[in-house]
């Protein structure tokens, strides 16, 4: 891009929400891998709290389209139910 060049909304949007994306699996690691009790709280709190960011700007994108969803075949979910089931 040129040195004039401008993000639109939605490009925006989609980096944040990757960024979020990211963010979340390492803070997945970092919890799963501490061996201290508190910082492996404290890791869950901010992992909690970055899924929520996460939710949230999913949200917006989807209601603004800028996140096409596709509904699953009912077949697709029934096999999906059935590999996860107990």
């Amino acid at each position: 891009m040129g040195q004039n060049s401008t993000f639109k909304d939605e490009q925006i949007a989609g980096d944040v929400l990757s960024s979020q994306k990211s963010t979340t699996k390492l803070y997945d690691k970092f919890a799963v891998e501490s061996n201290m009790p508190q910082l492996h709280k404290d890791f869950m709190k901010i992992l909690e709290q970055e899924h929520e960011m996460q939710i949230e700007m999913f949200e917006l994108m989807k209601n603004k389209n800028w996140y096409p969803i596709e509904l699953a075949e009912n077949q697709k979910i029934e096999e999906a139910r059935k590999t996860f089931e107990l």
